[in-house]
């Protein structure tokens, strides 16, 4: 069942253009909330032929799921923060020698 008469399926090397574009417009996204979808929404208008439903099926998608996705960035980096203290620990303390303290 489609959402719209206007789109078809598209296919995997029609998909690469879009998907190294898309990712130079995510790196120049804006870090406000739904600042990814908004600058996509060109790309997907034009490359890939979405219509108005697809483009607010897409901005109401995103706006549902932002939060779930920014809460496991900063769970992942708290996570990659406490393994890297960790060995830094463990490997820094071997190599580094403590001051003497002059009296």
């Amino acid at each position: 069942m489609a959402l719209s008469t206007n789109i078809e399926m598209v296919s995997f090397f029609s998909m690469i253009p879009f998907i190294m574009m898309l990712g130079i417009t995510m790196i120049a996204a804006p870090g406000a909330p739904g600042g990814a979808v908004m600058a996509a929404l060109g790309l997907m208008a034009s490359m890939l032929g979405f219509g108005e439903a697809e483009l607010a099926l897409m901005i109401a998608l995103y706006m549902a799921q932002d939060s779930f996705g920014t809460a496991c960035n900063i769970t992942g980096d708290g996570a990659i923060s406490m393994l890297v203290n960790r060995t830094a620990d463990s490997s820094d303390a071997e190599k580094v020698e403590q001051p003497v303290a002059s009296s």
